[in-house]
């Protein structure tokens, strides 16, 4: 008769067990001390981030994505200028559009 081990844990706040035979019960306490480990890692890992600043690094890259698309948006319609925005310095200016037709712009 083949040894078993039995594996515990808790699954929607109730206590689970599972038999395993040795072979796939030491399979899975390796995984279990490797999840283990990487959480330890990630845990170190996280509490040296500095969270403020990759927010405002986020928040000045989505900002400058929409100063672009505004802009773009401006320069279909609008006469040559520079304004200032929320979204930081803008250039609107006229659309320059060329008939090959007849050869002007």
């Amino acid at each position: 008769m083949a040894r078993t081990s039995a594996l515990t844990g808790a699954l929607a706040g109730k206590t689970r067990s599972r038999f395993l035979t040795a072979e796939p019960a030491e399979l899975a306490c390796q995984q279990i001390d490797s999840g283990r480990k990487f959480r330890e890692h990630l845990d170190a890992y996280v509490a040296d981030l500095d969270f403020e600043a990759v927010e405002m690094a986020a928040r000045r890259q989505a900002l400058r994505l929409a100063g672009r698309a505004l802009e773009q948006r401006l320069n279909a319609d609008l006469a040559p200028k520079t304004f200032e925005s929320v979204l930081g310095p803008l250039l609107s200016k006229w659309a320059y559009y060329h008939s090959a037709q007849c050869q002007s712009g």
